[in-house]
């Protein structure tokens, strides 16, 4: 067999053309995508290997130091299941109820999604945040001095706790219209005309003999 003969198809009728113009973008991009993963953070390369060197034992780790590092990048690879990621944006004494909340409005809304846990996360965090605030706000108003830098302080927290609380509730309400049954109309009428909080529907009038 021929050198020419080796070659794609492609590449014995256009030999002056690269192997770049000979593929289609579309795969060429794919291709690189997959060649560059990240073992180190990549899901589909860092969950197998914590699972061999932590779960069956296949592997030893050379060091705590690396065991702790492994554990860290799959622990905030599955954030979403194991509340780690959360819990890290908020002081130690809000992460129990944190994790207790986040944990019940996924079982009471029935949340399966990532895009319906990213909603229950940002209520949590609204939540927390906005009891943070309304802390620090009481705690200045028992203090019997007053100034300008105490002011501009309470001033401050009160901002941030509006913000909080605004998070809270476009959340919770979004969460709501995620999770609602969709609406199902039935309309006879040979024609209908619907606004946004009226129908009104106009039947052909028989004609009379």
């Amino acid at each position: 067999m021929t050198a020419a003969n080796k070659q794609p198809k492609s590449f014995a009728s256009k030999g002056e053309l690269s192997a770049a113009e000979e593929i289609d973008p579309a795969e060429m991009r794919d291709t690189l995508v997959r060649s560059m993963a990240i073992p180190d953070l990549d899901p589909k390369h860092l969950i197998p290997e914590a699972y061999d060197k932590l779960i069956s034992g296949k592997k030893k780790l050379e060091s705590k130091g690396e065991e702790k590092d492994l554990m860290e990048r799959v622990a905030y690879t599955l954030g979403f299941e194991n509340d780690y990621v959360l819990v890290e944006t908020m002081d130690d004494k809000y992460r129990g109820m944190a994790i207790e909340m986040r944990r019940q409005l996924i079982k009471d809304f029935d949340c399966k999604t990532y895009a319906e846990k990213v909603l229950v996360d940002t209520i949590v965090s609204g939540y927390v945040r906005t009891i943070r605030c309304a802390k620090s706000f009481n705690n200045c108003t028992h203090t019997e001095f007053l100034s300008s830098y105490k002011n501009q302080y309470m001033a401050n927290v009160s901002k941030e706790m509006d913000r909080a609380q605004r998070q809270l509730m476009a959340a919770y309400q979004m969460l709501i219209n995620l999770k609602r049954p969709p609406l199902q109309v039935n309309v006879k009428a040979q024609q209908a005309f619907v606004a946004q909080a009226q129908q009104f529907n106009a039947a052909k009038k028989e004609e009379s003999v």
